[in-house]
């Protein structure tokens, strides 16, 4: 629901809102959102158990399973949040057809 609620403010304070279609275009972005975070978390799991063995490529010593984790997390975040904006960025100013109105 917090996506959601971004959505729809960001959708008025920075987007260029186009008209109608409000309820399609909150199942989009909530439908976007729920895939992101499952495959967020799959991608998690493999970037943790990835570290591990890069440390040990660079001769590092091998962090705890939390350090991992956060860490594991810090670099998933950035494309996330990059792929958030365009998404709600496309499904806010996109212009929906409607059926059965003149193109």
């Amino acid at each position: 629901m917090a996506a959601v609620a971004v959505f729809l403010i960001s959708r008025q304070t920075i987007f260029q809102s186009a008209p109608g279609a409000m309820l399609r275009r909150v199942g989009l972005y909530f439908t976007y959102s729920l895939s992101v975070v499952l495959l967020a978390s799959v991608a998690i799991r493999y970037v943790a158990q990835y570290l591990p063995m890069l440390c040990g490529d660079l001769g590092v010593v091998t962090p705890s399973a939390a350090v991992i984790a956060a860490t594991a997390k810090l670099i998933m975040t950035p494309p996330q949040l990059f792929m958030n904006f365009l998404a709600a960025r496309l499904t806010s100013e996109s212009k929906f057809r409607i059926a059965g109105e003149p193109t």
